[in-house]
């Protein structure tokens, strides 16, 4: 998507941009501007570049790392935002409308985040788990979040 793309490298984010010029821009055309979700991209971009610890622990790693294993009799297969193999932790950039709204949950009978709510928990387990399986790393998560909000959080 557009932030993971960015963070990726610039040859990606070019690529991003090139494949999807069409809908980058109001009514696809480029004099017309760009489109608000874009332009609020942007915004939660500049957030992140900004931030000495994203800086710090999220860019040195490898981007969009390829990890595969056998999780409870299947095949499973991911792709790492950020992976640091020689500090034992990798990173995951998660964008939502809002950090810190509360997110009911049924199974708890109680208000979560959204980490729990969309099953972000979960997904770093078994991004965790396929990491030890492909270079034989246990490796730490880190959950890099930014909100859509004017101005975005973090």
């Amino acid at each position: 998507n557009y932030v993971h793309s960015y963070f990726e490298s610039k040859e990606s984010h070019e690529k991003f941009l090139e494949d999807n010029k069409k809908s980058l821009f109001k009514y696809g055309n480029p004099e017309k501007g760009i489109k608000k979700d874009f332009v609020k991209g942007d915004e939660m971009i500049k957030v992140l570049d900004e931030d000495e610890a994203f800086r710090n622990i999220y860019m040195p790693g490898d981007k969009e790392v390829i990890v595969s294993g056998n999780l409870f009799g299947h095949k499973w297969k991911g792709k790492i935002d950020s992976l640091v193999l020689d500090k034992a932790y990798f990173c995951d950039i998660k964008t939502n409308q809002d950090l810190h709204k509360k997110h009911w949950s049924e199974d708890l009978n109680r208000y979560t985040n959204f980490i729990s709510s969309y099953g972000y928990y979960m997904q770093m387990a078994v991004y965790r788990e396929l990491i030890k399986q492909t270079f034989n790393v246990e490796c730490q998560p880190f959950i890099f979040g930014v909100s859509k909000q004017t101005p975005p959080d973090h």
